[in-house]
């Protein structure tokens, strides 16, 4: 579920991502305040804080993302909320 509340699947965020990656040389994509919610053997949930920079603008997401093991033992998104942070 993207920033702005769109559901959307998985090759539309790997898209979303590589368009911005491509569009924006000057993108720095930071992670902050990781935190393990939950995990088991095959499960994992975390929420973390993403902080985008480019020469031009300053944004700040809020996600949660659920993770699963592959059957070949990777780690597989499952699913991805993220949310705008307003200053």
């Amino acid at each position: 579920i993207a920033p702005a509340g769109r559901k959307q699947g998985r090759e539309a965020l790997v898209r979303s991502i590589l368009d911005a990656v491509d569009s924006q040389s000057e993108l720095d994509i930071n992670i902050v305040d990781l935190d393990l919610v939950h995990s088991t053997d095959d499960i994992a949930i975390f929420t973390y804080e993403e902080q985008r920079h480019t020469a031009h603008a300053f944004q700040r997401r809020i996600s949660s993302a659920t993770f699963i093991r592959s059957q070949d033992g990777a780690p597989l998104l499952l699913h991805l909320q993220e949310t705008w942070i307003e200053d």
